[in-house]
């Protein structure tokens, strides 16, 4: 059994990134790696900030926070995190395996969505039923039930849907309108190329 009593085993936790000695802290119901480095700070929501550590809920009804998916970067493996702000996703974990295979820069998508279906608060549940609807991705479906996104982005909310780059210091490195494209990409490539 784990040695701070949660329940999780002790090599479970520190492969999932949980703390084996802190039982406030367990694996994920659904299997995200806790990645928070533990030593960012939010300096704002423009291009070049620390996004703020926002507090969401995934499609298996879990709390999350938003660093938990920061990535530690070394010259070898250089992740990014890619969040879009509700929007078709099925095409995307396609997208992203062509991306690596082509340039061996690995990166994950989040999906954050603000309204459900009939424009009010979502809850986990709506996570789960998008996430169902999108052919249950490999990847977190996030309800945000106060709409943090919008504050803690330069994204406005009015047009959808819109997609933010995160560094892995979680640093915003791009805001846009409108659906995952080439020029994202790019934005991923050269942010890469500068961290080497």
């Amino acid at each position: 059994g784990g040695g701070d009593g949660d329940g999780d085993e002790d090599g479970d936790e520190l492969g999932c990134g949980s703390d084996p000695l802190d039982a406030e802290e367990q694996c994920f119901d659904c299997g995200w790696v806790r990645s928070d480095p533990g030593d960012l700070e939010s300096t704002g929501s423009r291009e070049g900030d620390v996004v703020a550590n926002l507090s969401f809920i995934d499609q298996c009804g879990e709390q999350v926070q938003l660093w938990d998916f920061a990535e530690e970067t070394t010259p070898l493996d250089d992740s990014r995190v890619v969040r879009t702000l509700k929007s078709e996703a099925v095409g995307f974990a396609d997208q992203s395996r062509t991306f690596t295979a082509e340039t061996g820069i690995d990166f994950s998508f989040l999906t954050v969505i603000f309204q459900n279906s009939s424009g009010t608060p979502p809850s986990g549940q709506d996570a789960a039923d998008y996430a169902a609807d999108i052919e249950n991705p490999d990847f977190p479906v996030l309800a945000d039930p106060s709409e943090q996104v919008v504050e803690a982005t330069e994204y406005d909310g009015t047009t959808l849907p819109g997609t933010c780059i995160l560094s892995p210091r979680m640093e915003l490195l791009h805001c846009d309108l409108g659906e995952v494209d080439e020029d994202l990409f790019d934005i991923i490539r050269a942010h890469a190329a500068e961290s080497e």
